[in-house]
């Protein structure tokens, strides 16, 4: 394979995953570094996502005492992150 060929099909290859390049530097340039901590999801979402599970437990007939006691553990601890 001679040099045109090579340089031929990298560029093939990239004009066909641009699309991909761009979105991965896109990405790569908001990514935070390793030591910045990013909290997702914002607490309206976790707690949406949390009121979500116990109606999913009531309707199921499975929201038991310990179930409850769990719900609130986990209130109090996105209520208690919600503050940092």
């Amino acid at each position: 394979m001679s040099w045109t060929q090579i340089l031929a099909s990298a560029t093939a290859a990239a004009i066909v995953l641009w699309p991909a390049i761009t979105a991965l530097v896109s990405w790569l340039a908001t990514a935070k570094p390793a030591g910045e901590s990013a909290v997702r999801p914002l607490y309206g979402e976790a707690m949406s996502d949390l009121q979500n599970v116990r109606l999913r437990l009531v309707r199921t007939g499975c929201l038991a005492q310990d179930q409850k006691n769990a719900i609130d553990v986990l209130t109090l601890a996105l209520v208690d992150g919600s503050d940092k």
